[in-house]
């Protein structure tokens, strides 16, 4: 089976979202314990999958890192595993936050993941310029969080631009 091919089956993934959304709006006190276990399930299956050989497109490598190597694009079922288990088992706890500092920006950078995406492209493509040699980890980090909280006014402004267009508006998509 080709690597297009197998791709296409996971093509509905993205449903997955629109039936979590639905069950967090309908009781999210009764949602989120639950979503910690599928996480921690989703990681279990990924390692066994990638410990047996299967779930990726390519082997793993040795060590830890060439364990985590996975195919991002199209995405194996390894990849979708783990980052939907993490992905999962932070909702929960992030659900919680009633703190304002920390919800808000959360919260924009939610109603506007694709604008983000974008933008960070030619953020990060900027400032690999000023680095072409790499950097240190904290360097790194800190970089990161000085240009994520630069992106932030745009995608407060971005959120509140789709917010109003009207609900058919192809704008929300974004």
């Amino acid at each position: 089976m080709s690597i297009h091919r197998r791709s296409h089956l996971w093509k509905h993934w993205p449903g997955l979202g629109i039936l979590l959304g639905r069950a967090m709006l309908a009781d999210a006190t009764r949602a989120r314990p639950s979503l910690v276990w599928v996480g921690l399930g989703a990681i279990a299956i990924f390692v066994a999958l990638r410990a047996g050989g299967l779930g990726d497109y390519h082997q793993a490598g040795p060590g830890l890192i060439g364990f985590l190597n996975l195919t991002k694009y199209p995405p194996s079922l390894d990849f979708l595993l783990v980052t939907l288990g993490i992905n999962l088992m932070l909702v929960s706890p992030l659900a919680r936050v009633r703190t304002r500092a920390i919800a808000e920006p959360l919260e924009v950078f939610g109603r506007s993941p694709l604008f983000f995406y974008l933008l960070h492209l030619y953020v990060f493509g900027a400032l690999s310029w000023a680095f072409p040699h790499g950097t240190s980890w904290p360097v790194m980090y800190a970089v990161w969080a000085v240009a994520v909280a630069a992106m932030y006014p745009a995608c407060r402004w971005y959120a509140g631009f789709k917010t109003r267009r009207p609900v058919d508006s192809v704008w929300r998509l974004l």
